[in-house]
């Protein structure tokens, strides 16, 4: 129904309530840190940033392995100039999901965004050995090589 702040509202209900419903012996577990990421993706879609950040940052106290919050943070973090804070949370994210080719490009582009050709090489090397076929690692490879090797660009972008 696109009433995003009801729905946040309701997430928050719900994970407030469910440390004293849930027991060792329940036969379905649900997550406190997955419905506090929820909540911060309808406060998101709300486009209320503060709460959207302060229930990511509850899903990453609740579980600190949940990668995605982390992730959310980051892109929050860029969306309001603080390329710093972005690349802490890219970094955790990154040693929580080593083999993510997605998250490492991402991490890649942020890093040569900040003028850190080398690191963002590095990362993005990284993730075309996570997964040989994911081409937008190879496209900004190549972009963050324009700057220093030309010849070496032009092969990434040929792969």
């Amino acid at each position: 129904l696109r009433h995003f702040d009801s729905a946040a509202t309701e997430l928050r209900i719900l994970a407030d309530s469910m440390e004293g419903r849930q027991t060792k012996k329940a036969m379905l577990y649900i997550s406190r840190a997955a419905v506090f990421y929820a909540q911060g993706m309808a406060y998101t879609q709300h486009r209320d940033t503060a709460k959207a950040r302060e229930a990511f940052e509850r899903a990453l106290v609740e579980d600190l392995s949940f990668h995605m919050a982390s992730v959310r943070l980051a892109g929050h973090a860029l969306a309001t100039g603080d390329t710093t804070a972005a690349l802490t949370h890219l970094a955790h994210a990154v040693d929580l999901r080593p083999a993510d080719a997605r998250l490492r490009v991402y991490y890649g582009s942020t890093l040569a965004s900040a003028n850190r050709a080398h690191e963002a090489a590095e990362q993005l090397m990284r993730a075309i050995d996570a997964n040989r076929h994911f081409a937008p690692a190879y496209l900004h490879l190549g972009r963050v090589l324009e700057r220093t090797d030309v010849e070496r660009a032009v092969t990434s972008y040929e792969m």
